[in-house]
């Protein structure tokens, strides 16, 4: 769950058309797996294989993980210094 709220985060950062990168495989992994947010993902596809990096479009992404930190009481993503709002 914080792996996702991480994703997440990068994202807001990017703010690239609704599209964040995530840069192990392992990170989409866990995105997929994550209680059902797998429904989030739109599609999936490598940008550039020697990078590595992945390119996810999603959708309600602001929901769910307003919904997470609700149901989690998260205010806080430890060890960053990035407040969630």
């Amino acid at each position: 769950m914080r792996h996702f709220l991480h994703i997440y985060i990068l994202a807001l950062k990017r703010k690239n058309n609704r599209c964040f990168y995530v840069h192990k495989r392992s990170q989409l992994e866990m995105l997929l797996s994550d209680r059902g947010t797998w429904q989030l993902v739109k599609d999936v596809h490598v940008k550039e294989e020697e990078q590595a990096v992945e390119e996810v479009h999603v959708r309600k992404i602001k929901e769910r993980v307003k919904c997470m930190i609700n149901e989690m009481k998260i205010e806080y993503l430890r060890g960053t210094s990035l407040l969630i709002i």
